[in-house]
């Protein structure tokens, strides 16, 4: 797996970066294990809510029971990838705005005549990745909470939306704690893929940039190889 976190965007970080992003991703590691050798299997079915709507099907992974997105009740329609037509649309579950996103990405697929695939990696309880997005989540929606104090607000959070989420340095750690959620992606076909823009979300290009199959997710372009 090539490190991504020494180098950002052309720019070699100092030591002393590199080292925290090393840190970083060894504490997820010691809270949430490391799967990196797992081998969950992968299932597709149709999405219950914008599945007829928007063609919209949902990428599960691992144990079906801890998928947020499935219903043993629900008898949903199965699916398979299709390779040649079929865009993998990325999402982490962190409010409406990432599924206004998501879905603006999917209807957008569909009215191109692709197939849209929904990955959630949020959603796959049994997952390293799932458990670090969803630390990473509760630690954003404490700090959103807090930000209603005007002094909080102003010393704290809005310097660190505004600047500390752009800075190298914090791009560093995303990509280091990505590696983490690679193994959701190995026995996902290679197709296009797209994640929803917001700040948090970048750790599913990460991950998959991290991935044997996925790269260039952003842009939605094929995996050279």
């Amino acid at each position: 797996m090539t490190d991504r976190s020494s180098v950002i965007f052309g720019n070699k970080m100092p030591d002393k970066v590199y080292k925290k992003a090393v840190k970083s991703k060894k504490k997820y590691m010691k809270k949430f294990g490391d799967d990196s050798r797992k081998n969950y299997e992968v299932a597709v079915e149709k999405n219950r809510y914008i599945g007829d709507s928007l063609g919209v099907y949902n990428i599960l992974v691992g144990n079906l029971a801890e998928n947020a997105h499935y219903d043993v009740n629900a008898h949903a329609e199965k699916g398979t990838f299709d390779t040649e037509k079929g865009i993998i649309v990325g999402n982490i579950r962190m409010g409406f705005g990432h599924y206004r996103i998501s879905m603006a990405m999917a209807s957008a697929a569909k009215a191109m005549g692709y197939t849209p695939y929904w990955m959630d990696l949020n959603s796959y309880g049994e997952t390293t990745c799932t458990k670090v997005i969803g630390a990473q989540n509760d630690l954003y929606s404490l700090g959103s909470r807090l930000s209603k104090n005007p002094i909080f607000n102003k010393l704290v959070w809005e310097p660190m939306n505004y600047e500390g989420f752009r800075a190298l340095s914090y791009n560093a750690a995303d990509q280091k704690n990505a590696e983490l959620m690679a193994a959701v992606f190995a026995n996902v076909p290679k197709v296009p893929q797209c994640a929803e823009g917001y700040s948090g979300d970048r750790n599913t290009c990460l991950a998959g940039a991290g991935s044997r199959t996925c790269r260039n997710e952003i842009r939605g372009e094929r995996d050279p190889g």
